[in-house]
């Protein structure tokens, strides 16, 4: 009986720092069943809960309920953390040509025309009552506005049932002083979806679908 506590022990206590030592990307893509491979030119944050995407100082506080709801206005880096909420893992390019910030949504059911459920899409847009779900014409318009990739190229690069990208009003501000432009990309399968926001500038903007090849591969949804 002893012996047998203590495999126990061991094992209880070998799952809770086996899941305290994971980051935050890591604990959420092991529900989804997806596999990372990190290539030498990305770097990805360690953080091991998820992390808004600027710092929570007294000059740039957790926004207010009022602000979150787009009650009140915001301004800088506060409004950066209305635009995205907190997120799982920012990733950097060794060249510092742009930024990827990483979402990883629990699972959802699939929506009115689309295998997309279009809730984080709806707020990234800003679009109708933010208090509410996304009704049938809401996702319709929506879709409308979405750059949509074959099947093909989703499996390909993902494994992905479906892959699609839309631009992201940053509403004038600036992120690190350097990158002014987002484009987000939505991958999903089963119900799952992960959401990259790519940030970059006025200058390297056009190199967008250079930045999305790199990315190939490197998250995978398992079979």
């Amino acid at each position: 009986m002893r012996n047998i506590m203590i495999i126990f022990l061991f094992i209880s206590f070998w799952s809770i720092s086996d899941v305290q030592s994971q980051t935050s990307l890591e604990t959420a893509i092991k529900k989804m069943n997806v596999t990372v491979y990190v290539p030498s030119y990305f770097n990805f944050s360690q953080n091991k809960e998820m992390t808004y995407v600027t710092k929570i100082t007294q000059k740039d506080p957790v926004p207010t309920l009022a602000q979150t709801y787009r009650g009140e206005p915001s301004y800088g880096n506060t409004a950066l953390k209305v635009l995205f909420g907190e997120v799982h893992s920012i990733i950097e390019h060794t060249n510092g040509e742009y930024l990827i910030f990483v979402v990883a949504l629990p699972r959802k059911k699939r929506g009115f025309y689309h295998e997309l459920e279009f809730g984080r899409i709806k707020h990234d847009f800003r679009y109708g009552d933010c208090f509410q779900g996304v009704s049938e014409p809401e996702e319709y318009q929506l879709s409308l506005k979405l750059t949509e990739y074959s099947r093909e190229q989703a499996q390909k690069m993902f494994n992905a049932n479906v892959m699609v990208s839309y631009p992201v009003d940053l509403e004038k501000n600036v992120y690190r002083d350097k990158y002014n432009r987002c484009r987000a990309v939505v991958i999903a399968k089963d119900g799952w979806h992960i959401f990259f926001y790519f940030m970059m500038t006025d200058e390297n903007m056009k190199n967008f679908d250079t930045y999305l090849k790199d990315l190939n591969r490197v998250f995978w949804f398992n079979e």
